[in-house]
């Protein structure tokens, strides 16, 4: 790209007049304006794309990611990505919109399909999701929820092909029922909470899942669900 400097003399050396001086002024302006619209163009068709990608690979449907989208054009209009970077911001807004649809996905599930997860290792890659998550969530103020662990027993159940699985989807949820009711838990790390409840109604119907399969298709250790 060009860069058109503050020029008051012409390629002779003679002093430019004022009119000529207020054109190359415009000019300027206009360089800028283009330069800045082509690269949030740029942004903006990255991130869709990352997006795009990352919902397919999660198995979250167009509705998600049209939703994902119009959160990151949102936080693109409002300036919010300075000294953040595409691919972050990205991700926090599928994983915000997974939520908002009632499609919610762990951050376990988020970190291997994003590029994210490979510029950070361990728990960093999730931590600085969920940090651009909660950025967006209050800047934008979209009043999300925390996830209902009833949202991952569908999942869990048809991942790990019980043979009556709507028996075992029905108890369940009512294992759920019953330790809110206890208030056994509170609302966090429902993943976990629906893992486990899927793991006592398949034994209740006498089919028992290893708890390693059960923790494979959940994210989670073995350990969580003991």
């Amino acid at each position: 790209s060009t860069d058109i400097g503050s020029i008051k003399r012409d390629g002779y050396g003679n002093t430019l007049s004022s009119e000529r001086r207020q054109q190359m002024s415009r000019l300027r302006q206009l360089n800028k304006r283009y330069k800045t619209k082509n690269s949030k163009e740029r942004n903006l068709q990255r991130a869709l794309n990352e997006i795009t990608r990352m919902g397919s690979a999660l198995g979250l449907n167009e509705h998600v990611q049209e939703t994902a989208s119009q959160l990151y054009r949102e936080c693109l209009r409002k300036d919010m990505l300075l000294g953040r970077s595409i691919e972050g911001m990205a991700t926090a807004s599928l994983y915000a919109a997974s939520r908002i649809c009632n499609s919610p996905r762990t951050l376990d599930e988020f970190r291997p399909v994003s590029l994210v997860g490979t510029q950070a290792t361990g728990k960093d890659g999730g931590c600085k999701i969920e940090r651009a998550y909660r950025y967006i969530s209050k800047e934008l103020d979209v009043g999300i929820t925390p996830p209902d662990p009833r949202q991952y027993v569908n999942r869990l159940v048809t991942a790990l092909s019980f043979e009556n699985e709507q028996r075992v989807h029905n108890t369940a949820v009512d294992v759920i029922d019953t330790a809110e009711d206890a208030n056994i838990h509170s609302g966090r790390a429902p993943m976990s909470i629906a893992a486990i409840a899927v793991y006592i109604a398949g034994g209740m119907h006498d089919e028992h899942t290893p708890q390693s399969a059960i923790a494979d298709d959940s994210d989670l250790s073995t350990t969580t669900i003991q």
